[in-house]
């Protein structure tokens, strides 16, 4: 919700980025600000069977529900002045049992194998 509202790029949860029928019609230039969701999460037993031989799940943590957001991210003004980042990392430290539904980041380690 909060992503529809203050980003152009799109989020399409219904897409199976493993499947050829979804992929067929698809302009490779299309934004998917889902993907790494998509891949590492929700078909993440895919991911696992397609590439078990070549690559190996390290870390997969979802992050940055709170901060990130009133940074003003990578293209606007903070919405938080320098003196509060302290109030907001406890916080988020405070409510992170929730993000796995609040979080606008995630941060995924691969190993080749």
């Amino acid at each position: 919700m909060i992503y529809k509202k203050y980003h152009p790029e799109p989020f399409i949860f219904d897409t199976d980025y493993f499947s050829k029928n979804d992929l067929q019609n698809k302009d490779p230039w299309d934004s998917n600000q889902a993907i790494p969701y998509l891949i590492f999460f929700k078909h993440v037993k895919i991911f696992n069977e397609m590439f078990r031989d070549k690559l190996n799940i390290i870390k997969k943590e979802k992050l940055s529900f709170l901060l990130y957001p009133a940074s003003g991210g990578f293209e606007n003004k903070a919405m938080i002045p320098d003196a509060l980042i302290p109030l907001f990392k406890g916080i988020e430290y405070i409510v992170s049992p929730f993000k796995d539904i609040l979080a606008f980041r995630c941060f995924i380690v691969l190993e080749k194998i």
